[in-house]
């Protein structure tokens, strides 16, 4: 089993709505001038942090298909880059990769593993 995280680029703690998993996860990432697949092992169900180097600036809208070799599954659409530190970028996913998620993930952790973190837990 996987376990949420909460942590922004090595930054302290913070409250998210939907929890991130330590899951490891492939995620293609195309955009202005780059095409790439990266690995990503904090993911939930509105976004992802990644490893991506050069990040392209925050706001760029990309494209994202998140996958896996654990399940035929995966989930596509586009996302915003929210931040960029260090080498990595947060990604906030949109609407068509945020109603994906949930079947992708829950295929990956099971049926029984809670997606969003209660509020002021």
């Amino acid at each position: 089993m996987s376990e949420p995280s909460s942590t922004q680029g090595g930054a302290r703690p913070f409250r998210r709505k939907y929890s991130r998993f330590r899951l490891g996860v492939a995620i293609h990432v195309r955009g202005p001038g780059f095409a790439v697949t990266c690995a990503s092992d904090d993911v939930g169900v509105r976004g992802c942090r990644l490893t991506l180097a050069p990040a392209p600036p925050v706001g760029t809208e990309i494209e994202v298909r998140v996958f896996s070799g654990r399940t035929a599954l995966a989930a596509a659409g586009t996302a915003r880059v929210a931040w960029v530190a260090g080498g990595e970028l947060g990604l906030v996913f949109g609407r068509t990769l945020v109603a994906e998620m949930p079947p992708f993930l829950r295929d990956l952790l099971g049926e029984d593993e809670p997606l969003e973190t209660p509020q002021g837990a």
